[in-house]
């Protein structure tokens, strides 16, 4: 009996642990949709976020079972291998399933988010196309796994079963017993996947740059009529906002009122993602609920924006490319080492151990970064919320030290900035920045997506 290299038994042991970290990210997000009833009925966003995790899940699965299917009698070479050539063939179909279907539901996602933000597309216009977003993936990466099975194409892989060549290397000889067509559809598979890298990579860097030019536009506007801007004092209901904030309604209030609880994205797009400044206060003149998208209200806040502070606006466009990039990363680094494996593996009889173990580290990790990438804008809102009310704290107590400084210091007591704002004039300030407290920085683009019943 030959001896298990430690570098083996660690092969069968890491994805075991990376596995663990990708299904319970993959739950997270699936339950989440779940339980909330408006994002698992109305929402398009959700429910490609929900498949995209079930397949994430599925792949998780056979990651975390690594070595435990490959027939035992490999044993003697492959740490823990306790199954059979069944138990094999199935872990290498859910695995060929699972994999395939998440990227493609990651090109999905994206295609939304251009169509959404790019081509402002409605959200019920997107629900006539949602079939389709979730039937292409499914449907490839379900053929992708059934034509593996009467070519017998599922064998021990390396350090779980897909599609390989048995005996190992028997291809060079020609005297393979199974997967005499692996290297062919090897191929097919990762030109799939790469054809999506690409196409979110330039989806993602399509999206910034078109949020980024409405941006720079809204700042030109503004230097130029800058009179023009006085949010303070804006009614939300008066008919000055723009025909895109008025539709904005009928597109976003879906998305948006589920991204008030705090819960949602990796993209999110949301890479794609969820709300960075996000209210679910309810309106006592009209009872309806505001809040905005991190990544899609960037259009239209852009287009009748708050004053002018080109730093915060740019910021905005930032926080979509800092997003963006989080999706692009998380693809490269679950798929990258993973193809480099398997070319090495057609073209050379060495086992590539180091790529090997850069594979059972980064791909399993696939729905761990979909479940970072999707609840990370709730996270950035809330430090930006904490950052923008400790500002108005301090605006606070500078009226506070003003009015003061015009009496007699000895004789006032040591109070509050309600006590201290005395004079009309400041006790005006301070009740229109505790007014801007409430509502947010970005209140005039939110009200643009009040939600109405469509």
């Amino acid at each position: 009996m030959t001896a298990i290299l430690a570098i083996d038994k660690a092969l069968a042991l890491v994805p075991k642990v990376t596995g663990s970290l990708s299904l319970m990210g993959s739950i997270f997000v699936v339950q989440d949709v779940a339980r909330d009833e408006k994002k698992r009925t109305e929402s398009v966003y959700h429910r490609i976020m929900m498949g995209l995790s079930i397949f994430s899940g599925i792949s998780s699965v056979t990651n975390f079972l690594s070595t435990w299917p490959i027939p035992a009698y490999q044993s003697d070479t492959v740490f823990l291998a306790t199954g059979t050539t069944a138990t094999c063939t199935a872990q290498g179909f859910f695995a060929e399933l699972g994999n395939l279907t998440s990227v493609l539901y990651t090109a999905a996602l994206t295609l939304r988010y251009v169509l959404f933000i790019c081509y402002n597309i409605s959200e019920i216009q997107l629900q006539r196309y949602e079939p389709l977003f979730h039937g292409f993936p499914i449907l490839i990466g379900l053929a992708m796994a059934i034509v593996g099975l009467p070519f017998q194409l599922y064998n021990n892989s390396g350090w779980l079963c897909w599609y390989a060549v048995y005996p190992l290397n028997c291809d060079v000889d020609g005297t393979c017993e199974r997967g005499v067509m692996a290297p062919l559809f090897k191929s097919i598979h990762y030109s799939i996947v790469w054809m999506s890298i690409i196409f979110v990579t330039f989806g993602m860097l399509f999206i910034y740059i078109t949020v980024r030019k409405q941006e720079t536009r809204a700042l030109v506007i503004r230097g130029i009529q800058p009179e023009q801007q006085e949010p303070e004092e804006q009614d939300i209901d008066e008919p000055t906002l723009s025909r895109e904030q008025r539709e904005c309604d009928n597109s976003n209030n879906i998305d948006n009122d589920t991204s008030s609880r705090g819960s949602s994205f990796l993209a999110r797009l949301s890479f794609m993602g969820r709300s960075l400044w996000t209210n679910s206060e309810k309106n006592s003149g009209s009872g309806r609920r505001q809040s905005t998208l991190f990544m899609e209200n960037s259009v239209t806040s852009s287009i009748n924006p708050s004053p002018p502070q080109p730093k915060r606006e740019l910021r905005r466009s930032n926080e979509v490319a800092a997003q963006a990039r989080l999706y692009i990363y998380a693809l490269y680094l679950t798929w990258l080492f993973t193809t480099i494996t398997r070319v090495y593996q057609m073209r050379s009889t060495q086992k590539p151990y180091v790529f090997l173990m850069l594979m059972s580290i980064f791909f399993p990790l696939q729905g761990f970064w979909n479940c970072f990438i999707y609840v990370r804008p709730v996270w950035v809102q809330q430090r930006q919320e904490q950052e923008r009310n400790a500002d108005r704290i301090q605006k606070i107590q500078e009226l506070s030290i003003t009015d003061s400084s015009s009496q007699d210091i000895n004789n006032l007591p040591s109070s509050s900035v309600w006590e201290s704002s005395t004079n009309p004039t400041n006790a005006s300030a301070a009740k229109s920045l505790l007014d801007t407290t409430e509502m947010g920085p970005s209140h005039i683009a939110e009200a643009s997506c009040d939600e109405d019943p469509v």
